[in-house]
């Protein structure tokens, strides 16, 4: 019984404390895919309505006759509306856009199991595509380009950055595979090497 109970003391003390293992599991919830597209489409919510609110400040109502003809009130109410209006469509659209980069290129490193630049090129075609989905195959193979080109420009601009200057052609970098239940399920449980006996 001594014995026993002194195994389970060093089990307790060679293993993880619970504030490593707590921490190792948010670490996960944050790096799966499902928290990721969540929290790529409410950044890009909040991005999208402070640019519709810098873009409907630059507009002017100089030309608008109706829009003269009403109170200091009315102008005040209508301009607070049309402001709100341009902020909400901004950043549905900009909301939409993050969710689908993030969830498709997250889903994509972790089939491939890699860690670089052709994951979010990839990434950004399909989102492209769609975004672009109701104006036909044509628009669709538009923005699957120009949202390839773009999302290239900036992982090769970021990837650079994590490199410390490294070359154009630089080899990219590989990390382990994930796993699906990572994937698919935020909460799976983490894994922790084995305690030195």
């Amino acid at each position: 019984m001594a014995a026993q109970g002194q195994q389970q003391q060093d089990g307790l003390v060679g293993g993880p404390s619970l504030e490593a293992q707590q921490e190792a599991f948010m670490q996960g919830v944050f790096e799966s895919c499902p928290a990721k597209t969540a929290m790529a489409g409410v950044g890009g919510f909040g991005l999208g309505a402070l640019f519709g609110l810098f873009m409907s400040s630059m507009e002017t109502q100089a030309g608008n006759d109706e829009f003269l003809k009403m109170t200091t009130k009315e102008q005040f109410r209508y301009t607070l509306k049309d402001m709100g209006r341009r902020m909400y469509s901004s950043a549905r659209n900009f909301g939409t856009m993050g969710a689908i980069f993030a969830g498709t290129e997250c889903v994509i490193e972790t089939f491939r199991g890699k860690h670089d630049i052709y994951n979010g090129v990839v990434g950004g075609c399909i989102t492209g595509a769609m975004l672009a989905a109701n104006g036909g195959p044509q628009a669709m193979a538009m923005g699957c380009g120009g949202f390839a080109v773009f999302s290239y420009a900036m992982e090769k601009y970021m990837h650079e950055s994590e490199l410390n200057g490294t070359g154009f052609f630089s080899t990219p970098q590989t990390r382990p595979r994930q796993t699906h239940d990572t994937l698919f399920s935020p909460f799976a449980p983490p894994e922790f090497p084995a305690a030195e006996k």
